[in-house]
């Protein structure tokens, strides 16, 4: 039999009918009731042709889709009515709910797909086995039919010593959301433009020992989310030797990639983690960014300085002390860096623009960052002449560092809102609290400070070229200056 028939091993996948005038469906409760109706005790009432007819025609009509399955489609379960209907050209397969890939959107939450399941039902050892033995056969074919891949079906071992570097390829060339089962995988570098890796957690260990500057992983699709790539559920481990280079790298080229989704993903060894070049609207969730040597995130847009409109949230962020940022920032706007906790490194947040022009709308909000060596969050300019505004640096706790907060001379800044925040440093010497270089347009309000030791240390400095501001309000202990304010039109009354 071809696979063409959907590797119909379970036999109801092949209720693919075609009744036309079909009469309603009707659930178990109603077939029970309408049996126990029809067909009476022998001391109750007779049982009648017309009810024998009727009964066995509600069951048939039951049991199959209340319309004809589309020609190549599935027949499937429904979760909640338990009947059967048309589920489509492919199975809504998801791991989260014991399948083997894909995803689950709301139409198909409360689908059961004829296999693998979506109830939280594991699929049966000996038919994955089966599955896999029998695409091992025809990749291809079963890619198409399943709308995944699974990267064993295309030769890999996951045996952490053999080189699956070529069977990997293979199987992210076919444009799918690749499946990587428990085990090691050993490579040097993918390249792929559709798709994306989930894994099993932990369990899926991608290992590379490439030294060279490419990306481990480059994505280079672009467009719109209907190509979103995505990346799920691995741990991507690389080496301390190799100084260039990221773990997931995003490469789209002039056109910007739109919605790229990490989430649940281990970094590890890499000296930048993910690197976000020319994305827009992408995320960065759950996941853990250790061991970086340059950055956890770098996000630039040279197509567009003012595109981004991103989010990174819910991280760990883990590095040695003094060893790179945990978001590099150098363009691209709307950036929401909130929840996240960082852990060593030499910064915290670094925006370093390097570009000509404006963009806005730094979000830093609800974030732990601490042990980093220079300082906590870092906002100016690396090169060109552009300035970004709409900062907003709100409720984080930021502690054992020489500079929890500090903006650069360059004047980029514009709109500047520093407030509830809650900042401690290392005891250090010269230490500043909030270190405004400078600014325009800003305010430092309801900050509390404290000061771990030291000589010569001050809460608050704004520089002499900044302007337009508002300070008060901040509670601000144990530093030997509690302010220092320069500048023109600088209040510190309210």
């Amino acid at each position: 039999m071809s696979l063409k028939f959907r590797i119909s091993f379970v036999a109801l996948a092949a209720l693919i009918v075609s009744l036309s005038g079909a009469q309603a469906q009707k659930t178990k409760a109603v077939l029970d009731a309408e049996i126990t109706t029809n067909f009476p005790d022998n001391n109750v009432g007779a049982i009648t042709p017309s009810g024998l007819r009727n009964t066995n025609l509600d069951i048939v009509n039951s049991i199959m889709p209340t319309a004809p399955v589309v020609s190549g489609n599935l027949a499937c379960f429904d979760g909640i009515t338990g009947l059967l209907k048309d589920c489509g050209a492919t199975l809504p397969l998801s791991l989260a709910n014991g399948g083997l890939g894909g995803s689950q959107t709301a139409a198909t939450a409360n689908q059961v797909p004829v296999f693998p399941g979506s109830g939280g039902a594991a699929v049966p050892t000996a038919i994955t086995s089966l599955i896999n033995t029998v695409c091992g056969l025809a990749p291809t074919t079963c890619a198409s039919v399943f709308g995944y891949s699974n990267v064993k079906w295309w030769g890999a071992t996951g045996n952490g010593s053999t080189d699956d570097t070529a069977a990997m390829q293979a199987a992210h060339n076919t444009g799918q959301l690749v499946y990587y089962p428990p085990g090691t995988y050993s490579f040097t570098t993918l390249s792929f433009s559709a798709g994306g890796i989930t894994g099993a957690g932990p369990k899926s260990f991608l290992v590379s020992n490439d030294t060279s500057s490419s990306n481990l992983i480059t994505y280079t699709g672009n467009g719109s989310q209907a190509n979103v790539p995505l990346f799920t559920h691995f741990f991507l481990q690389g080496t301390f030797t190799k100084t260039l280079g990221a773990g997931i790298g995003f490469s789209p080229g002039a056109t910007d990639l739109v919605g790229p989704i990490i989430d649940g993903v281990t970094f590890f060894a890499i000296p930048i983690s993910v690197d976000l070049l020319n994305c827009e609207a992408y995320s960065i969730t759950n996941s853990q960014l250790t061991g970086y040597r340059t950055a956890g995130v770098r996000v630039t847009n040279t197509n567009n300085v003012d595109a981004g409109d991103g989010q990174i949230s819910g991280n760990y962020i883990n590095t040695g002390t003094g060893l790179g940022a945990g978001v590099l920032w150098q363009s691209g706007g709307g950036v929401k860096f909130y929840g996240n906790k960082v852990n060593g490194g030499a910064i915290g947040f670094q925006g370093a623009s390097n570009f000509t022009g404006a963009t806005g709308d730094l979000n830093i909000h609800g974030n732990s960052i601490e042990n980093v060596g220079t300082a906590g969050i870092s906002l100016g300019r690396a090169s060109g002449t552009g300035t970004y505004g709409g900062v907003n640096i709100v409720g984080n706790q930021i502690a054992i560092t020489p500079a929890p907060i500090v903006i650069d001379s360059s004047g980029a800044l514009v709109q500047l809102a520093i407030s509830g925040n809650m900042l401690a440093t290392n005891g250090a010497n010269s230490t500043v609290g909030i270190n405004i270089g400078t600014a325009t347009i800003f305010s430092i309000v309801g900050n509390t400070l404290l000061s771990n030791g030291g000589t010569t240390t001050t809460g608050i400095v704004t520089g002499a070229g900044s302007s337009n501001a508002k300070i008060g309000g901040n509670q601000i202990q144990n530093f030997s200056t509690a302010q220092t304010i320069g500048g023109t039109n600088m209040s510190t009354t309210f």
